[in-house]
């Protein structure tokens, strides 16, 4: 069994991650998809889509949207710390980031 140690395969990391406009159910299918390509990996945990209570406020909303999108940036540079999953150039990946135009979306 892979794992992943951030501080180890930082390097692999670029130095200005490009920003990736998604919905959470797109988050989701990649990390489905992800997890399905590399069984052996311990990769990152999703984090949990939270729900916005029906009568929030604007700020309450704001808040939670900026603390999903704090979590959200957290799990992807974390799953780009994975070797395989950002040095190996796993297509899916790159597809999600819009950074590989040779495929079709699966979302």
């Amino acid at each position: 069994v892979s794992s992943h140690t951030p501080s180890r395969n930082a390097a692999y990391l670029p130095a200005c991650l490009p920003q990736v406009a998604r919905r959470y159910s797109h988050f989701r299918s990649n990390h489905n998809a992800l997890v399905g390509m590399f069984p052996g990996h311990r990769l990152p945990r999703l984090p949990p889509k939270q729900l916005l209570p029906a009568a929030a406020s604007a700020a309450a909303t704001a808040t939670l949207v900026a603390e999903r999108l704090v979590m959200l940036d957290a799990y992807l540079k974390q799953m780009l710390a994975v070797p395989d999953v950002y040095v190996g150039g796993c297509t899916q990946m790159l597809t999600f980031l819009g950074a590989y135009q040779g495929m079709q979306t699966s979302w």
